[in-house]
């Protein structure tokens, strides 16, 4: 019996020390676990890779942003005006090199140079059967205010004042400047032209420009005052190149001893400045380069300037080079035609 209390005694006792191992030994597992050290990332141990550089970012001027603030002011850039090189071949090679203020003496020279024949003033009637011969009747001549075919036997004579006679027409009136036949100007083809006698008498010697008030018109599209002629639209710019040739043609030319120079102004040509068969003046310069624009080169001019040349060895510049109207008369014409490229002719 007592061994039986023994043997249970001893069998609680051992299960109560088993109990107490295993409790000792969870907690010796806990704190082996928590004392593990943190397994290292292998890669925290490679050296630090430095970031690139931030790219610099642009501090925005705000007058391109707020529209309430006037625009940023740009650096101004010099402008290089290159000079035009003029580059001809035949007759007026002479002019060849850099276009500048020395163009008109450079023209003038070749007009006056290659004039070989100067007319007397009985020749221009035959001069001008040939250079004003009507295109579709070789037997008439065209007037150049009526445009009316005359026939050329029906030449002025002194007799009679209607336009079916025809005479021999001043564009620039020779009262103006040369009333001496002695002397080119007045015997220059290059401005006489064929007219109807009457209305070369109605146009007299007045000047050329815009009439609002007139005294007499005719059925053509002429019309004048006492003291202005303004002719048809359709020959404007015939005579207004007409008129041009002739300010450069005599530009100081030497004849019998004088010089005589021509010269366009604004209005009406005073009349009391005027030396015979040494300085002419004629009007109006504005309106004549208008016209120049507004009545472009005709194929009867260009046909007729070949004649010209043919009889006198010269050629009207301003009908074979319509821009040289241009290039003499810059800072007058730039609202008919665009002169940026020769913009530095201006003095």
């Amino acid at each position: 019996m007592k061994n039986r209390i023994y043997f249970r005694k001893f069998l609680y006792i051992f299960i109560f020390l088993g109990i107490i191992i295993s409790l000792s030994a969870c907690s010796i597992d806990n704190d082996k676990t928590n004392n593990t050290p943190p397994t290292e990332d292998p890669t925290t141990n490679e050296p630090e890779t430095p970031l690139p550089d931030e790219p610099e970012i642009p501090v925005e001027d705000p007058s391109t942003t707020d529209p309430s603030l006037p625009p940023a002011e740009e650096p101004e850039t010099p402008i290089v005006n290159e000079k035009i090189t003029l580059s001809f071949t035949g007759y007026y090679q002479e002019l060849n090199g850099v276009l500048d203020t020395d163009f008109k003496k450079k023209l003038h020279t070749l007009l006056e140079s290659t004039h070989k024949k100067k007319l007397t003033y009985k020749e221009v009637w035959e001069g001008l059967k040939k250079v004003d011969e009507d295109p579709q009747n070789s037997n008439n001549v065209i007037c150049i205010y009526t445009g009316l075919s005359i026939p050329k036997a029906n030449r002025d004579y002194g007799s009679g004042n209607s336009n079916d006679i025809w005479n021999r027409e001043h564009l620039w009136p020779k009262s103006l400047g040369f009333n001496s036949e002695g002397y080119p100007a007045h015997n220059d083809i290059h401005h006489l032209h064929a007219s109807g006698k009457l209305i070369n008498n109605n146009r007299g010697n007045k000047d050329f420009g815009i009439v609002t008030n007139y005294i007499g018109s005719d059925t053509y599209g002429n019309k004048w005052s006492n003291t202005t002629f303004e002719p048809k639209d359709d020959v404007k710019g015939d005579i207004a190149r007409s008129i041009l040739y002739m300010v450069v043609r005599y530009d100081g030319d030497n004849c019998n001893g004088c010089t005589l120079d021509l010269e366009l102004v604004n209005g009406n040509a005073n009349t009391s400045e005027i030396i015979q068969n040494q300085k002419g003046m004629l009007g109006d310069l504005n309106t004549l380069l208008k016209w120049c624009y507004d009545d472009p080169v005709s194929e009867f001019e260009i046909n007729r300037n070949e004649k010209v040349y043919q009889i006198q060895g010269n050629r009207n510049p301003f009908i074979d080079h319509p821009e040289f109207v241009a290039y003499l008369y810059t800072s007058l014409v730039k609202e008919y035609t665009d002169i940026s490229a020769f913009e530095y002719l201006i003095g």
